[in-house]
């Protein structure tokens, strides 16, 4: 059985009905739903969520006493989970009407302990946007992952043997899916992503503030840090000390960031496009200029060589 992972706080009514109902109409039907209600004021969408209950004998809605977050929230979930392969969903997003019955015929062959998958963008109002996503093959995603998240959370199917040797979710506010991947890599996990998209993924305009963005980058400098130590030495106190050290609370820190956010994005859509010397003389401003952005480019720069590099001996990938 598939135990589908989904917790939900501030989600709209249409958000959440078009993403439990895309659930329950799954073309694979052997599956239990357990969603997680982190946000205990949010009466009606509990009213929703407990007529689902009613209706489908197949979902189980727990509700949080007060918000403990997404990553205590999943633990939650788990914990109350009967089945063999936990299944990531947001309550905002889509899921393909095949996605279940193809990540279980890839994760139930023995060969893998997690799989994941590509992804179509829409935005707040369902409508299709023209982004795409980049699929790496299994070498690539082993060398890559330690520098940069490249699994998509919601689109994640894994062993439960594999979630609970680690441990499951530690406490992050962000990136506590990242925290995860490196420790299952750490304990030996085969990991696998499918060239298919299997959700829809909501791409909101204000979902991430800048500032918020900062404090998600620290805590992925924070993650990558233990990973050097086989991801060993974390405490909750002792990441608030990190964010604390680089600055997350400091209103210069963040104000440095901010400033030079909208110019590294810039600088970014010039070299995308083919501006190389005005996107390279803007990058390099932003380097010189602001004490984040230099690991953060030279970190995205190894990246994109050792992507060049991996693609170049045949492998597959956007």
């Amino acid at each position: 059985m598939i135990s589908v992972l989904m917790s939900v706080y501030n989600e709209t009514h249409e958000e959440i009905r078009e993403s439990i109902d895309s659930v329950l109409s799954q073309s694979y039907s052997d599956f239990e739903l357990i969603v997680v209600l982190d946000k205990p004021s949010y009466t009606e969408g509990l009213e929703q969520l407990r007529e689902y209950e009613a209706r489908d004998r197949r979902v189980r809605v727990l509700v949080n006493e007060k918000n403990i977050g997404l990553a205590l929230s999943m633990n939650r979930a788990a914990e109350n989970a009967r089945g063999e392969y936990f299944l990531r969903m947001d309550a905002d997003d889509v899921c393909l009407e095949d996605r279940f019955l193809k990540q279980y015929a890839e994760i139930s062959s023995g060969k893998y302990d997690l799989v994941c998958g590509n992804y179509d963008f829409i935005n707040e109002n369902g409508e299709p946007l023209p982004q795409t996503a980049a699929v790496y093959n299994d070498r690539q995603l082993e060398k890559l992952l330690p520098y940069r998240n490249i699994i998509h959370h919601p689109t994640v199917i894994m062993t439960r043997e594999i979630f609970e040797r680690v441990g499951g979710y530690r406490n992050y506010p962000c990136a506590q899916d990242y925290d995860l991947w490196l420790r299952m890599k750490c304990a030996g996990c085969r990991m696998h992503m499918m060239d298919e998209e299997l959700i829809k993924y909501r791409v909101r305009e204000a979902s991430i503030t800048v500032s918020k963005r900062y404090k998600q980058s620290c805590t992925g400098e924070y993650i990558r840090s233990l990973y050097k130590n086989k991801m060993e030495g974390y405490s909750y106190e002792g990441y608030l000390a990190y964010l604390d050290k680089r600055g997350v609370n400091d209103p210069g820190s963040n104000e440095d960031f901010i400033k030079n956010f909208g110019k590294y994005m810039e600088a970014k859509r010039d070299l995308g496009r083919g501006r190389l010397i005005r996107g390279t003389v803007a990058l390099l401003g932003v380097i010189f200029k602001s004490k984040y952005y230099r690991p953060h480019v030279l970190r995205n720069a190894r990246v994109a060589l050792m992507t060049k590099r991996l693609r170049g001996k045949g492998g597959r990938g956007k």
